[in-house]
């Protein structure tokens, strides 16, 4: 599904990379008014990332800034109009998902609800963005960025009285809560630079207690926090954090970076951005999984519903991009090492939470053994099996993800022909294992092994450096 307008179909599609398609959804509708089978239900928002129990609304507005008025007057109509009108889309969204979550649609008609279930709206938690066109060549003769300047001490309407508004820039526009606003630029480079549910919403929650930190705090442009972000780390939470930054020890802060382009053209950067290219390996993997979820096409399931197999893709979906960049190196990793014609299982701790594992599976297809429907049964109980004898040996984890695929046939490097294939995905529960359970693993693991199908596993190690040397 696109957005309608332009711009709606751009910021679609960066969410979509961002969040990927289980959860990126444009344009949902409620049926609040539809009086019959012909009407059509209204828009809820344009863009809603739903990702377990955080609900990310946008709203999309072009407003062009009118030059022929005097500066201040075109920006307090300019800033009404774009972001007060916004607000109230917004804050509408967010009473009716909070309300009506079993009344959300994909269309128009109503008739589609939306196939992954809103959790129970008192644990929901809900960041509100609001996105501007219109302003992009004044900005540019500010700076080089397209960027607003901040300030938190404007609040609420007078972000747009001409008695205490500032051209250009913004505090907290909504006295009620914390909303963040973005332009047409800034949305694009948080978008790109955060592109992962988990490493978006760390951002605009870090980005949110700057901006209501309890002293005057004044930030020249948007890539000034994505500095501060990539600059600091916090011993304390083992994570990157604009607050750590002793720029902020002052009792009135005021950031003013140099150009992000300078980040950009350190070596240590550019070497962490080249690394991260064999994250995105993951990202296919889950799309790959998402599709046939969304379009009932998925080979062999235990579940009736998508809402019953989201949270197990969200799992996978989890990890931010230094996380993805390992795990998927870890498989690449696997599946050039196991030679054609060969079997090989491996398990991997996610980097972050070392109570979730990934098991890997390759098996390879004969044609003359069987048809590729048998194979694809076959490894799937394969997968099955391997996955409880590891969760039995391991009773550290809380969830298992099990990853099935075909040995490469030879040294052709991994391509979109590799996702032709089709991969198998199960996943288990961990947590409350019960003896009966572990009873089943043991009886696996004694059929494997009289059958020549486990062999003694090795344990290996390995620091992996998010900002390569």
């Amino acid at each position: 599904m696109a957005g309608f307008t332009k711009d709606e179909e751009i910021l679609a599609a960066f969410g979509s990379a961002s969040f990927l398609q289980m959860w990126t959804w444009p344009n949902l509708f409620r049926d609040q008014g539809k009086t019959s089978e012909s009407s059509d239900g209204k828009e809820i928002c344009d863009l809603t990332v739903i990702f377990g129990n955080t609900i990310i609304l946008f709203s999309d507005k072009r407003i062009e800034f009118n030059n022929s008025k005097a500066l201040k007057v075109a920006w307090c109509r300019w800033a009404r109009k774009a972001i007060s009108g916004s607000l109230k889309q917004l804050e509408g969204a967010e009473r009716w998902l909070r309300e009506n979550p079993d009344r959300v649609f994909v269309d128009k008609a109503c008739t589609k609800p939306i196939p992954i279930s809103l959790s129970n709206p008192e644990s929901m938690t809900f960041i509100l963005v609001v996105v501007t066109h219109g302003i992009e060549r004044q900005l540019s003769s500010i700076n080089d960025e397209g960027s607003l300047s901040f300030n938190n001490q404007i609040l609420g309407n007078e972000n747009w009285e001409q008695s205490s508004a500032k051209p250009f820039c913004l505090g907290n526009v909504s006295e009620n809560r914390f909303v963040h606003v973005f332009t047409d630029e800034t949305i694009r480079l948080v978008l790109s630079e955060f592109d992962t549910a988990k490493d978006f919403i760390a951002y605009l929650k870090q980005r949110e207690t700057l901006f209501t930190l309890k002293k005057p705090v004044e930030v020249s442009k948007e890539s000034d926090m994505v500095y501060l972000f990539y600059e600091n780390y916090s011993d304390s939470e083992r994570s990157r954090a604009i607050l750590s930054a002793p720029e902020l020890s002052p009792s009135v802060v005021s950031i003013a970076k140099e150009p992000i382009s300078n980040l950009y053209g350190n070596p240590n950067f550019q070497a962490k951005k080249k690394a991260d290219h064999a994250a995105y390996f993951w990202d296919h993997l889950i799309e790959s999984f998402a599709f046939h979820a969304l379009n009932g096409t998925t080979q062999f399931r235990n579940w009736n519903h998508t809402s019953e197999i989201e949270p197990a893709l969200r799992l996978m979906a989890s990890p931010g991009r230094f996380d993805r960049r390992v795990l998927a190196q870890a498989f690449m990793e696997f599946y050039y090492k196991v030679p054609p014609g060969q079997r090989g299982t491996r398990v991997v701790y996610s980097p972050s939470d070392m109570s979730v594992g990934y098991l890997f599976l390759l098996v390879p297809f004969i044609n003359k053994q069987r048809s590729n429907d048998e194979y694809r049964e076959l490894r799937n109980r394969m997968l099955q099996g391997y996955a409880y004898i590891f969760a039995g040996a391991h009773n550290e984890l809380s969830s298992l993800v099990g990853i099935g695929a075909k040995t490469r046939n030879n040294d052709t490097p991994l391509s979109e022909a590799f996702f032709d294939e089709g991969q198998d995905y199960i996943f288990l529960d961990c947590a409350d294992w019960s003896p009966e359970e572990q009873r089943k693993s043991e009886e696996v693991r004694a059929k494997y092994e009289e059958n020549g199908l486990l062999a003694t596993r090795t344990k290996s190690h390995g620091v992996v450096h998010e900002f390569p040397q």
